[in-house]
């Protein structure tokens, strides 16, 4: 395996464990809710950064991050929370899309010194 290939793999790896394990972690449920509204939509949109900015591939994170909030949902919390998995995919999506700006933007002043 190459390094593109293991650095894909942590990054999806984090995800994951972040997106499923955060409520175990919780003291309570007003801690979960909190930390599900700011903590894993920074989390995701960061390391959709850091994806992007280390070429992997574009879809691949939104869509670990849907199936991953999916299997959060089904575990965790109820039916009224699917919400989640579109708008966690969507800001990581977001994340991705920066990041790859970001390599360009570095790129191109590295071509230009």
């Amino acid at each position: 395996m190459n390094k593109r290939s293991l650095s894909t793999i942590a990054i999806a790896t984090i995800e994951v464990v972040v997106i499923v394990t955060f409520p175990l972690f919780m003291p309570n449920f007003d801690a979960m809710i909190a930390s599900l509204l700011v903590g894993v939509p920074s989390v995701v949109f960061f390391l959709g950064i850091i994806a992007g900015v280390a070429r992997h591939p574009v879809w691949l994170h939104p869509l670990v991050v849907l199936l991953a909030t999916a299997v959060l949902v089904l575990v965790h919390l109820n039916s009224s929370a699917w919400i989640y998995a579109i708008v966690f995919a969507g800001v990581s999506l977001i994340g991705v899309f920066i990041g790859v700006f970001a390599r360009k933007v570095i790129a191109d002043a590295k071509r230009h010194q």
